[in-house]
């Protein structure tokens, strides 16, 4: 997965630091609504909205592997915990 320039992500630790970038913003609100997972995810430039997406949060299916078959390690099916850093 490729990230923006402002943005590192440690090959050993997996730790993403990334820096701040001035006049823009955005909120991530998650609920869940009627027994579904939701999420809100608003951004502003200088102040001003200008975009609002709307998730519908579901499990992926289980995988289901042929006998003798095992996961590698790096199969990327379990997302990994990230340490956030936000340099201003």
């Amino acid at each position: 997965m490729e990230t923006p320039d402002l943005t590192y992500i440690d090959a050993q630790t997996a730790e993403l630091t990334t820096a701040a970038v001035r006049g823009f913003a955005e909120r991530l609100d998650v609920y869940v609504e009627a027994g579904e997972l939701r999420a809100e995810h608003a951004f502003w430039v200088f102040g001003l909205p200008f975009l609002v997406l709307h998730y519908r949060i579901t499990r992926k299916p289980r995988l289901r592997l042929a006998p003798g078959r095992t996961l590698g390690e790096n199969h990327g099916l379990v997302g990994r915990q990230r340490t956030v850093q936000v340099l201003l």
